[in-house]
């Protein structure tokens, strides 16, 4: 699995009626599931693998973070739908700018969609992440 420097992971799950969070520490007995913690969005909200408000099913996210006290950001994210693209990348640690080029970048390579970049950037807090085809 791969863990952070801090030994754990959150599992994100977007789905079209509820978000699942699970954090999972790293011990010297193995993988232990620290947190877990579910919320349900508005119907509508996600429909057939579109995400039709991407500030709203990123408050969603910021609400299940806070309500289950995980800070780790180091999340492993599924995300269903038959138009899924589901690409891992790395990045180094990075100035906010860079990370904005950097993200911008990988995400046009896999073509996700407008309101994906938008989540992304919303809910990571970015301020920028645009189209340029």
């Amino acid at each position: 699995m791969a863990f952070g420097k801090k030994g754990s992971l959150v599992g994100l799950d977007i789905g079209s009626r509820t978000i699942k969070a699970a954090e999972i520490i790293e011990t010297k007995k193995g993988q232990v599931l620290e947190k877990f913690g579910l919320t349900d969005i508005a119907p509508g909200l996600i429909e057939e693998g579109t995400i039709n408000d991407p500030e709203d099913v990123a408050e969603s996210i910021r609400q299940l973070f806070k309500s289950y006290n995980i800070k780790q950001r180091n999340v492993a994210l599924s995300i269903g739908g038959y138009s899924v693209i589901v690409k891992k990348i790395n990045v180094q640690t990075m100035a906010e700018e860079q990370l904005q080029e950097s993200i911008q970048f990988e995400a046009e390579q896999y073509l996700l969609t407008s309101a994906m970049l938008t989540l992304i950037s919303r809910y990571w807090g970015l301020t920028k992440i645009t189209r340029t085809r």
